[in-house]
Order: C-alpha cells, then sequence, then structure tokens
C-alpha cells in the first residue's frame, strides 16, 4: 500500500515537463533567446559606430521575460524538480526507502534553487509557480520524515501536497500559454 502511494507522486513530472515544453516551444531558430533579445543586441552593438536615438527600444513582453528566464537557469531548475520527482516515482515503484527519502530531499534542494534564484517574470506566472513551489516544499518534508520512518499518513499528505501542487503548476502552464500565444 505505501509503494502505490508513493507512485502516485509520479504525476507531478508530468506537469514540470509541460512546463518546459511550453517554453521551449515558443523558440523559432536554435540561436539563445538572449541572444536576440533588444537588450543582448544592444550590449552586442558597436558603440563606436551605433546612432544615437533618441527612442527607447521597446521593452520586452511578458512571454520574452518568460523565455529569457527560462533560457537564463529557470528551465533547468524545472528540470531538477522533475528529475526528483521522477525518481521518487522511479525509486516508490522498487519500494525503497532509503533512496525515496534521498530524492525528497533532493526536491527540497530543487526547490530551494528555483526559489533562491528569484520569481518567473509576471506575477500572473509567478503566483501560481509560487503556491506550487510552496505545495512540493511540504511534500517533499513529509516524504523525507515518511519515507525515512516508513509512516504512510505521512507518505499520503506528501502525495496530496504534491498532487495539489500539480494544479498550480497546470495553472502557471497555461497563464504562460496565454503570454507566449501558444
Amino acid at each position: 500500500m505505501k509503494r502505490n502511494l508513493i507512485l502516485a507522486a509520479i504525476g507531478a513530472f508530468v506537469i514540470i515537463g509541460a512546463i518546459g515544453s511550453v517554453l521551449s516551444g515558443n523558440k523559432t531558430s536554435s540561436a539563445p533567446a538572449a541572444a536576440t533579445s533588444p537588450k543582448a543586441a544592444a550590449t552586442t552593438a558597436p558603440p563606436a559606430t551605433a546612432a544615437p536615438s533618441a527612442a527607447t527600444p521597446p521593452a520586452e513582453t511578458a512571454g520574452q521575460q518568460i523565455t529569457d528566464w527560462v533560457d537564463n537557469g529557470g528551465q533547468t531548475r524545472l528540470d531538477a524538480i522533475g528529475a526528483a520527482l521522477g525518481s521518487i516515482g522511479t525509486d516508490g515503484e522498487a519500494g525503497s526507502f532509503p533512496a525515496v527519502a534521498q530524492d525528497c530531499s533532493q526536491l527540497s534542494a530543487a526547490i530551494a534553487g528555483i526559489q533562491a534564484a528569484g520569481p518567473i517574470p509576471g506575477p500572473k506566472a509567478q503566483r501560481p509557480l509560487a503556491r506550487a513551489l510552496s505545495l512540493y516544499g511540504e511534500a517533499a518534508a513529509q516524504c523525507t520524515a515518511g519515507a525515512k520512518t516508513q509512516d504512510t499518513p505521512a507518505i499520503e499528505q506528501a502525495t496530496a501536497e504534491m498532487t495539489q501542487g500539480e494544479v498550480y503548476l497546470g495553472r502557471t502552464t497555461r497563464v504562460i500559454k496565454s503570454l507566449n500565444g501558444s
């Protein structure tokens, strides 16, 4: 029974992958987004040949800002969360509670990493992402404790929190799609 509860946590991995594919799928070339952004173009143009302009370059759209966030480490951090969730499911299926406890600790570290890097641009995307990360953080703590002691109620609580985290990551994905026009 405990093994089946941990298996339910793997569904969260799918949502993390969906966010990555939404953001990665928005690119039209293989060049990094930072190289084509107005800010990057302004810093790579030689100052001696640049004509002075009274016009201010257009600000990046919310979709461009999110794509830049992803390209500058956001995707890597989301992938770390997805990898930890995937490991929880794999090790849970194998019935390896010590490995699951370690995986849950890795989930905590991945969440701390993405939170330390700063918010995703735009409050419409950040609010549900922050809530998802909070729920995943609570789940990781419950999961670590439950796996170490094989405590079924703690594992059930972790699974419920991961499921709620999926809901908020789904909301984040919808916001990102709307901002990117996908």
